[in-house]
């Protein structure tokens, strides 16, 4: 019962990082100057089983997540066209499927991240 409580209180813990990180530059990393983040403390501190499989689900989640925003960046290259001018087509398409390969990036980031806190807590 106790296990299931603080198992609870971590992944409620780790929503509430995940929506405040919700855009970063690089996953887990703080560039706030008070120091590391709710997310890094987590991870640092992660020492059983149950809070390495929380930490596995949250970025798992947080995969799928960056996963979705790279299809809807690559769906709005695809649908560029009408009225605008070539270059400016273009250059919006550039924009986009840039974004989208950034976050296809972050997503085998958080997956490499997700199958390591697994294997953290022996699942």
């Amino acid at each position: 019962m106790k296990a299931k409580r603080a198992m609870s209180v971590l992944l409620i813990s780790l929503l509430t990082v995940g929506s405040l990180l919700l855009v970063s530059p690089e996953p887990g990393r703080s560039e706030s100057p008070r120091g590391p983040s709710l997310e890094e403390v987590l991870v640092e501190s992660a020492g059983t089983p149950a809070q390495h499989r929380a930490l596995a689900q949250y970025f798992s989640d947080k995969a799928q997540q960056a996963r979705h925003e790279s299809e809807r960046h690559r769906s709005m290259a695809r649908h560029y066209a009408g009225s605008l001018k070539e270059n400016v087509i273009r250059g919006l398409r550039e924009h986009c499927n840039r974004l989208a390969d950034s976050y296809a990036k972050q997503a085998e980031i958080y997956e490499e991240m997700a199958k390591s806190h697994l294997e953290a807590a022996g699942s």
